[in-house]
């Protein structure tokens, strides 16, 4: 094993983890955040299209939202580095 390997795979590991819980916890505080007017039946209609729609939240949940996509970019981007890395492969 190389140092790099060493050195940024738990990182990545670590990361990827605190992002998947982040993103867990914004996406619920975003779902107590709607606009009263759209809570009936507007975001059960929209389903993934509800993350890049802002005007349903508040502003509160609009901030859980870019917590929420950010998040999912830093899992992404671990998820690429573990992979690029080789962890996992045989």
């Amino acid at each position: 094993m190389n140092l790099l390997f060493v050195a940024v795979a738990p990182i990545c590991l670590l990361g990827g983890l605190v992002a998947v819980v982040v993103a867990i916890y914004s996406f619920f505080v975003m779902l107590q955040n709607e606009r009263p007017d759209n809570r009936t039946w507007l975001t059960s209609l929209l389903g993934p299209l509800i993350l890049f729609i802002p005007g349903l939240w508040t502003a509160d949940g609009n901030a859980a939202r870019l917590r929420l996509i950010y998040s999912l970019l830093v899992f992404g981007a671990c998820f690429l580095i573990l992979n690029l890395l080789g962890v996992g492969q045989k």
